[in-house]
């Protein structure tokens, strides 16, 4: 998949290779990381993971929203120390008026034994939404067909 932002967002795979959380950051106690940290023109900070079961299931024993919670405070984190250390995206998303949360899931459409679904809609917002209501957060559950418009990208499938 390729997510396509916004001329004026500013975007990034949060986990590159010479970004400053695989440079630095990821040397602490077994820390992780979020798929995509983006700046949107309104001053959010969009926190965005990218979990894509329609090949392979879920093999973590751990579920989703307890992954995310902690890829997202791993990631707070980082940008926080990546902001005193004066890293140039650390210290635009440390003046972010509000931060957003994305699990941008894609599953089988179709069940069956060998791939059952990670979650459904219904309950897969809820729980979302619980795991981050704590920390003041909002958080979006969505898919390829279900973007909501507040999330101003689009997401392509990749060419094979």
């Amino acid at each position: 998949m390729i997510f396509e932002f916004p001329d004026h967002w500013e975007a990034l795979l949060y986990d590159e290779p010479n970004g400053f959380y695989r440079r630095v950051f990821k040397q602490f106690a077994d820390s992780k990381s979020i798929d995509i940290a983006a700046l949107g023109s309104d001053g959010t900070l969009w926190l965005i993971e990218v979990k894509d079961y329609r090949v392979h299931r879920r093999a973590k024993k751990q579920s989703v929203y307890d992954e995310l919670q902690k890829k997202v405070r791993d990631t707070l984190a980082c940008m926080f120390f990546g902001a005193i250390k004066k890293c140039s995206f650390e210290v635009r998303a440390s003046q972010c008026r509000r931060i957003k949360v994305v699990l941008h899931l894609e599953q089988r459409e179709k069940r069956s034994k060998l791939h059952q679904p990670v979650n459904d809609r219904r309950n897969g917002t809820l729980k979302l939404k619980q795991a981050f209501r704590q920390f003041g957060l909002d958080a979006i559950l969505c898919d390829q067909a279900n973007i909501p418009n507040q999330c101003a990208w689009r997401v392509v499938e990749r060419r094979r």
